[in-house]
């Protein structure tokens, strides 16, 4: 009987491999399918060897059969089978989750290149037109240059022949002011002669006035010496007559003296003045040699600056010569990057299709490996618990930080933990109510959910943070420079799952109490499955805002994101947080036990503080169902 369980078991299994091997000829490919069949037949091989009874187990079976379910189905590990292909099935649909969320940020971007190539071709096309146009004026410009470059050297010739004529005249006008002062030195030496004549043509006239004197006196003595003194009075008379023609002519010589002192005198006046002038002249015959030799400087001066320019010219015609064919090239290049992107982007939107189909696929796998685990429930030992997990995060980090917590927390009861990760937030209620699973860790939403649908037992809700409650956040990048949720209207917008209380109920019931029907307030909602790829494609820009919570945030700023490029919208009133629920049916005095392990697993303790560690937990405290009527009012505003 145990082996036809087996075989029936593995049947199944294959059966479903079969069904997923063909839809994966359809949608992957050859390899693909290489590659996933490879990789079940190893998982079915092994599960065989782990679950084939042994001989001494059938034969025993046969020999008591009535106790075959508590003594053999021990050596059956079909929930470790189940256990397995759950976690590759849910780990395939999250790495083909974000497979097809990346495939998509790159089509845009892809689509953003080819615009971009298609108008860069046309604007290299039209930088080539103008770079041959500037080549063209850069010649016009170096003949000009050369030109000017001749002209200043026949300036500058011009120039210094000017220079040397002004230096001349300034020379010749330097010996005219020394001619001109030693005239007039000769001058003030004439005059100084003129006034000694004067002075000499004075003691004449003083001695002729002395001698008409004493012939006077003669002729006076010769008078009272009568007929003696007649002689001496006619030689006295002669010497009067003298004496008066020597003054007449002194004042004759006197006045001419006077005549040339005073004409000498206004030459000389003259000579001063013109001296004075010359001076002047001399001064500015001078300034202008200065000035003239500045302006050969300056003139020099442009000559080199215009021989520069004459030199830069020349290099700009050959660069920009060069730059025109560079520019022609690019052109050329960019045209061939168009096209090329064309392909590539065709490629890309195929590939896009592809994982769009295998991402569909693998949540089929999930659905069908959901039928396995029912099969395997059949299986179970009396000391199996089956702990089932939301996929609020990766599977793998499911596996790596929360699965031990579940195993020690069994362990310390006694049983044997077996951790299932469901596909979806609603499939980890339906399986508590039919018995796959006995534990479930939910989140509010699908605990409230499911709790409507049956009579699930509230065992412990998470703290986190130090408190078992969070807030949802509306998110989006800073540099998108939104202020408000009004602000979002016509964008994309990324929620996580239908069933999540800050992945939707919440942003919806938010925006539904402002008057914005998602659906028609957006230009496109989309459902990204968890809180990570909510983040993720805000930060990338694949959406332009998000809905998340606080703990997704600390994670991916713990994981190295950037989540301060992100800006809170708006946060929502305190949620209570995950709720770990027994399903209908489960032992009461077990669940009691459950509760009080789970509140003994507190980070205060350093053997719980490293289980812990990379979860965020602190600890658990008992669950109140009336605590989570905030998610059921929540609920109502979307009805």
């Amino acid at each position: 009987m145990l082996q036809k369980k087996v075989v029936l078991f593995h049947l199944t299994t294959v059966l479903l491999i079969g069904i997923l091997t063909s839809w994966l000829v359809e949608y992957i490919g050859s390899l693909g399918t290489l590659l996933f069949v490879i990789v079940m037949a190893i998982i079915s091989t092994i599960a065989l060897f782990r679950t084939w009874p042994k001989a001494g187990d059938i034969e025993k079976s046969q020999a008591q059969s009535s106790v075959i379910r508590d003594d053999s189905i021990t050596k059956v590990d079909m929930y470790g089978i189940a256990e397995d292909l759950s976690f590759i099935s849910q780990q395939l649909a999250w790495v083909t989750g974000h497979s097809n969320t990346a495939l998509k940020k790159l089509t845009q971007q892809s689509n953003s290149i080819a615009g971009e190539s298609e108008t860069t071709a046309s604007s290299a096309q039209e930088a080539s037109a103008g770079v041959e146009e500037i080549a063209s004026n850069a010649a016009v410009v170096a003949n000009a240059s050369q030109q000017a470059l001749e002209q200043c050297q026949h300036s500058s010739q011009l120039v210094l022949k000017n220079q040397q004529q002004i230096t001349q005249a300034s020379n010749t006008m330097l010996e005219v002011a020394q001619v001109v002062q030693t005239s007039v030195n000769d001058m003030e030496e004439l005059t100084i002669a003129s006034k000694k004549i004067g002075a000499f043509v004075g003691k004449i006239q003083g001695i002729a006035s002395q001698t008409n004197l004493l012939a006077l006196n003669a002729a006076i003595e010769a008078a009272r010496a009568g007929e003696q003194g007649r002689g001496f009075a006619v030689v006295a008379e002669e010497v009067r007559k003298l004496a008066s023609e020597s003054e007449a002519i002194t004042r004759e010589v006197e006045e001419t003296v006077k005549d040339v002192t005073n004409r000498t005198n206004y030459v000389t006046s003259h000579m001063q003045g013109s001296k004075e002038q010359i001076h002047g002249i001399e001064q500015i015959a001078r300034q202008s040699a200065d000035s003239m030799q500045e302006v050969v400087d300056n003139v020099n001066q442009i000559e080199d600056t215009v021989a520069k320019l004459c030199n830069l010219s020349r290099d700009q015609q050959m660069t920009t010569e060069q730059m025109a064919m560079a520019v022609e090239s690019i052109g050329t290049a960019t045209v061939e990057i168009a096209a090329g992107t064309q392909e590539a982007l065709q490629s890309i939107g195929q590939q896009e299709k592809d994982i769009e189909e295998v991402y569909v696929l693998t949540k089929k796998m999930t659905a069908a490996v959901d039928k396995i685990q029912e099969v395997a429930s059949l299986f179970k030992t009396g000391k199996e618990l089956v702990f089932g997990f939301n996929p609020f995060t990766s599977p793998q980090v499911i596996k790596e930080n929360y699965t031990p917590i579940l195993e020690e927390i069994a362990k310390k009861l006694g049983f044997q933990s077996r951790v299932i990760i469901v596909s979806d937030y609603d499939s980890l209620g339906r399986s508590l109510l039919n018995g796959t699973i006995d534990i479930g860790w939910f989140s509010p939403f699908a605990y409230v959910s499911a709790k409507d649908k049956g009579d699930i037992n509230p065992l412990v809700t998470t703290v986190v943070n130090q408190n078992p409650s969070y807030h949802g956040y509306i998110i989006a990048r800073k540099d998108k420079a939104f202020q408000s949720i009004d602000s979002l209207q016509g964008k994309r917008f990324a929620f996580v799952d239908k069933q999540s209380a800050s992945g939707y109920v919440y942003p919806k019931a938010m925006l539904l109490e402002q008057g914005k029907n998602p659906d028609k307030f957006f230009a496109e909602t989309v459902f990204l499955g968890s809180h990570n790829r909510v983040i993720d494609a805000v930060l990338e820009g694949s959406v332009d805002a998000g809905a998340t919570y606080s703990e997704a945030m600390d994670s991916a700023k713990a994981n190295g994101l950037a989540v301060h490029n992100l800006v809170i919208l708006k946060q929502t009133e305190s949620i209570p947080k995950d709720v770990i629920a027994g399903r209908p049916g489960l032992d009461q005095q077990l669940l009691a036990s459950l509760k009080q392990v789970f509140i003994e697993n507190t980070d205060k303790t350093s053997k719980h503080a490293s289980l812990m560690k990379n979860t965020g937990l602190n600890g658990f405290i008992e669950a109140q169902d009336q605590v989570y009527d905030v998610i059921r009012k929540a609920a109502k505003v979307l009805k």
